[in-house]
């Protein structure tokens, strides 16, 4: 229940103590953290990726409510229980039309019955009817989308960029019954 920016957190911990680790003498006391850096890694990429909520095209993937809390870093107002990751599946058999709508769909599904505090993000831009919901519930202190990352992405990591458009980013606080919009 890391999510992928409890392991970017992870990857950067393990960047920065095997750094420390080759400045230092101390190389004994630095394998520990490393070692354990280096096994959340791991588990993030043997298990938590098959713990995921699948719909037709979004899969949430839930993340712990820590680390959510470090990665937004109260920058929201409003109580929530689960926190969840929100990742799209592309197809490329379908085509681009029926994706989105697959996507818009599966959003509204989710902010119907699933309460909780989810976070993304895109190089892709937003359907509508998603920035919409968010910009309601911006006006009212529980969400965002902005320019950027939320956390700095470590290097290595992320080889792939499909689009080659600015990375946006973004959370949302659904109540139960879903936003006003």
């Amino acid at each position: 229940m890391i999510g992928t920016k409890g392991r970017d957190m992870a990857v950067w911990a393990f960047y920065m103590l095997a750094g420390v680790g080759i400045l230092t003498p101390w190389t004994v006391y630095i394998l520990f953290p490393a070692g354990l850096a280096l096994a959340i890694i791991l588990y993030f990429y043997l298990v938590e990726g098959r713990r995921g909520i699948r719909y037709r095209q979004v899969v949430l993937l839930p993340v712990c409510p820590l680390i959510a809390r470090a990665v937004l870093r109260r920058s929201l107002r409003g109580n929530w229980i689960r926190a969840y990751e929100i990742h799209i599946m592309f197809n490329t058999e379908l085509p681009l039309r029926q994706q989105r709508n697959n996507i818009v769909s599966d959003l509204q599904d989710i902010i119907e019955t699933r309460p909780g505090l989810y976070f993304w993000e895109t190089h892709v831009a937003v359907p509508m009817p998603v920035r919409n919901v968010v910009k309601e519930l911006e006006r009212q202190g529980a969400g965002f989308l902005r320019e950027g990352a939320l956390l700095p992405r470590p290097p290595f990591v992320y080889t792939r960029r499909r689009y080659n458009k600015p990375l946006h980013h973004g959370a949302a606080i659904i109540s139960r019954g879903g936003s006003d919009a």
